[in-house]
């Protein structure tokens, strides 16, 4: 659980701080609509925009009110991050690009070192 809460949390709150209002992103999603995607703008909101609520939402209705996290769960947690950093880096390696435009737009401002750290203060 400790995971799953993290994860939809995480996703709801960086999807919007970091990628809704990004303007390259919205060109791209301008770009997609224009090509036959009419609802990608929309599909956007339904894809990040419900992790959260549903989360909490799941949270509140079938969990016991006392849930304390172990150690197990903060190690899982961990794992997840550190794979999804390394994942992100083997793919940069393979092709060049980030999989979010707000990554490119902070190496390119303040360099590798500040991408990293911007990175790491995510997770």
């Amino acid at each position: 659980f400790p995971l799953a809460f993290a994860l939809a949390i995480f996703l709801t709150v960086a999807y919007y701080a970091l990628d809704h209002f990004n303007p390259e992103q919205q060109l791209r999603r301008g770009k997609l609509k224009m090509n036959g995607y009419p609802w990608i703008f929309l599909n956007q909101h339904l894809e990040h925009g419900l992790g959260a609520p549903f989360m909490i939402l799941f949270t509140y209705l079938h969990l016991p009110t006392e849930t304390v996290p172990t150690y197990l769960s903060i190690f899982i947690v961990a794992v997840y991050l550190t794979l999804y950093l390394v994942f992100i880096h083997l793919n940069w390696v393979a092709t060049g690009s980030w999989p979010y435009p707000f990554i490119e737009e902070i190496e390119r401002d303040a360099g590798s070192a500040a991408r990293e750290a911007a990175l790491l203060g995510l997770v």
